[in-house]
């Protein structure tokens, strides 16, 4: 058998020697990657994954020099400057060079950069570059290396990135090889289909070997019992460092405060979210990683794999949205131990229904469970990728572009055509060619046509002695006054002055030792809560099981919505209906955020006008209503056709409810209605709707029933 050093002898050292010995997984992909098979690898956070593609790649490279480059794809700009700060020491020490291009930064092109680090949107703008340096680049491109690649999996960020490797595929001079890395992952098939893999990929899945260690905390009193909390992790638990992590901005900014009054922790914080600037984030990023002693406090921006050094502890400020979110946080602690404590907290508004998310995300995270990807169309990329392709060109015919997207030729052309009337496009004098039309180039002004993103408020930058410290959308602005006493960035700011010149947005603020006055609320949608954990969190509360990790106060908001869901009639449709402490109705579907989105919009517009009064409301479990809600009564859409009907009589109310992208609604009306739907559908709730629609049997509630004017059966007419 040949040794991973003979099958490596120019990389091996650079990348392995700092191991004690090769993981499993390094071992395994030495093989298939030098012989250019196409990759997914699931393998947990910190265990060398980075590596283990990265040196047989190289290898290749290194012994195919002036053919060959690798572009490396990672989700955030944040990661992309966390893995050149990685990966440019060791290309280096091999005489090779590593560069980075996304909106923060890019490689000068005299250095012919061997190793290209971008997000997908910089790799859009990149292959249309007519820069003669960038063009060899992309033309010799044949490894493309995708990171925390399940992030793409539920977005049109991941249908771009098919498209940009059907794109790469065709330009390039060499057969292209991808290799996809996470530690989450549902399904390596999903990868393989969103991607257009070859047949003979090579998939490897790490069995999770660490061993979960929760803890459950309600925090009543935020201000009094914080700082106590925090200072219990480093007495009792000697956890030195931590990274906490809070779903909002303004949750950051809370805890950042309240932790800085007292404590053990008091002066060794740090703050982290997209906000910041870039050198503000990486300074802190280096801070914290040096740092022995220190709390850093984070939103999503620290879930992926930016090198922070070693977390003695992770804390949850609140549930993840999800599984794969919980995962990516959970997994930045104890990186080299086979254990992962971390602690929970409830707190605040709806807090036994977070102990129940929590204790569901737990759940399926020892199953290895995390969100089913359902198929969508994503006609909006496409849209967007004919305009991407008309800056790599400069003019374009439907022949050309048909070669791109071959399952897409009938709606290729109708979407043109569209594009055509809407001034996107516009004939040039050469029949079948056409050029930009005036929306085109405003949108080429702004840098608009390389993302996919839902639209944003236009931003402003915060400017604290002379230095960019943050940016804070239009919508914060608007709450703004001169004088204010606002708390960002872990600051008390006070607003100086507020700019807004033809080029110029920005806010200058000076430091203050006051206390904040004025609170921001940062406008933005919540992420939806997926039917795995709803129907989970149906466990929890069902099942009389227990579950480690819970204190005396967590066990008891548990018992508390147990007996809740003891004291709910199970109606015969499986819905549980019960009345609440004001006395509301409430209806628990357990179908998740989307399921009951639908609902709630059914009730509103077949009853509203029928009964008085009528307020309800939704969330992931459920509907809640001050009457009586006779869902035996409402039309449900309960098979495919139905739905797909709904969504064309209600898309005005779907384009405004969802954060969808900047190209949906210039799309034909008809393709709105087919991408809306496609990201509706979920099968398992059509599949209750239709147990909804199938099912006579309503039973009252008992206190009800004395009152009821109707049989204790209630049927549906007609």
């Amino acid at each position: 058998m040949i040794s991973p050093l003979e099958l490596l002898p120019n990389t091996y050292r650079v990348f392995f020697g700092g191991f004690p010995s090769l993981t499993i997984a390094q071992n395994e992909l030495i093989h298939p990657i030098l012989q250019e098979r196409d990759i997914v690898l699931q393998e947990s956070t910190g265990a060398g994954k980075t590596e283990a593609v990265l040196a047989p790649a190289t290898e290749n490279l290194i012994t195919h020099r002036e053919c060959y480059t690798i572009v490396y794809i990672v989700p955030t700009r944040a990661l992309a400057l966390d893995m050149i700060r990685r990966i440019k020491p060791l290309y280096k020490q091999l005489g090779l060079k590593a560069g980075i291009r996304t909106g923060d930064g890019k490689t000068l092109w005299d250095a012919k950069p061997d190793l290209l680090i971008m997000t997908p949107e910089s790799l859009d703008v990149l292959l249309g570059s007519n820069n003669q340096s960038n063009q060899h680049f992309t033309k010799h491109i044949h490894v493309m290396i995708v990171d925390e690649v399940h992030v793409f999996m539920h977005n049109d960020r991941g249908h771009q990135l098919s498209y940009l490797r059907k794109r790469i595929e065709r330009q390039s001079l060499a057969p292209l090889q991808t290799v996809a890395l996470s530690a989450t992952l549902a399904d390596p098939n999903d990868i393989v289909r969103l991607l257009d893999l070859k047949k003979n990929v090579f998939s490897y899945k790490q069995s999770a070997t660490h061993k979960l260690q929760p803890c459950w905390v309600h925090l009543k009193d935020l201000e009094h019992e914080l700082s106590p909390f925090f200072d219990d992790l480093y007495l009792h638990w000697r956890c030195k460092k931590i990274l906490a992590f809070a779903n909002t901005r303004k949750k950051c900014e809370e805890v950042h405060h309240l932790l800085n009054k007292s404590g053990l922790f008091s002066q060794k914080l740090w703050i982290h979210y997209s906000n910041l600037s870039t050198k503000e984030r990486r300074a802190i990023e280096s801070s914290f990683r040096k740092s022995k002693m220190g709390v850093c406090i984070a939103t999503t921006t620290l879930e992926l794999g930016i090198d922070i050094g070693d977390v003695g502890g992770v804390v949850l400020l609140g549930p993840p949205p999800s599984s794969m979110a919980f995962l990516q946080r959970i997994g930045r602690g104890n990186r080299r131990e086979q254990h992962k404590n971390f602690w929970g907290i409830c707190q605040g508004v709806n807090v036994k229904r977070q102990l129940i998310k929590f204790l569901a995300l737990h759940e399926l995270a020892k199953e290895n469970q995390v969100e089913t990807v359902l198929p969508f169309e994503s006609y909006s990329v496409l849209l967007q990728q004919i305009l991407s392709c008309l800056y790599s060109k400069k003019w374009l015919s439907i022949e050309f572009l048909q070669p791109l997207f071959p399952k897409k030729s009938e709606e290729l052309h109708e979407i043109f055509h569209h594009m055509l009337a809407n001034k996107w496009l516009k004939p040039t004098k050469h029949p079948g060619l056409y050029e930009g039309g005036w929306r085109y180039y405003a949108a080429l002004k702004k840098r608009q046509i390389w993302g996919n993103f839902p639209p944003t408020d236009e931003e402003y930058d915060v400017i604290l002695k002379q230095k960019k410290i943050a940016t804070i959308p239009l919508s914060t602005i608007k709450q703004l006054e001169l004088g204010d006493l606002i708390r960002l960035t872990g600051k008390t700011l006070r607003i100086l002055q507020i700019e807004q010149k033809e080029t110029i947005r920005e806010v200058w603020v000076e430091q203050s030792k006051q206390i904040a006055t004025k609170e921001l609320f940062w406008v933005g949608f919540g992420a939806p809560t997926s039917f795995e954990v709803a129907q989970k969190m149906k466990t929890i509360l069902s099942a009389p099981s227990e579950h480690p990790g819970l204190l005396n106060r967590t066990h008891r908001l548990l018992e508390k919505e147990r007996k809740k869901m003891d004291r709910s009639i199970e109606q015969p449709s499986g819905m549980r209906i019960h009345r609440t402490e004001n006395g509301a109705y409430r209806y628990e579907t357990f179908l998740g955020t989307v399921g009951n989105f639908i609902l709630y919009h059914l009730v509103k517009t077949q009853l509203a006008k029928k009964i008085d009064g009528l307020s309800v409301s939704f969330d992931e479990l459920g509907i809640e209503g001050n009457q009586q809600i006779p869902f035996h009564t409402l039309k449900i859409p309960h098979t495919s056709q139905q739905l797909q009907q709904w969504v064309s009589l209600h898309l005005s109310l779907l384009r405004a409810s969802f954060p969808w992208n900047n190209w949906l609604h210039w799309l034909p009306e008809k393709h709105q209605q087919r991408e809306i739907y496609s990201r509706l559908h979920d099968p398992r709730v059509l599949q209750t709707f239709h147990r909804y629609h199938l099912e006579t049997k309503w039973f009252p509630l008992p206190e009800d029933d004395k009152n009821a004017t109707h049989p204790t059966e209630t049927y549906r007419q007609g």
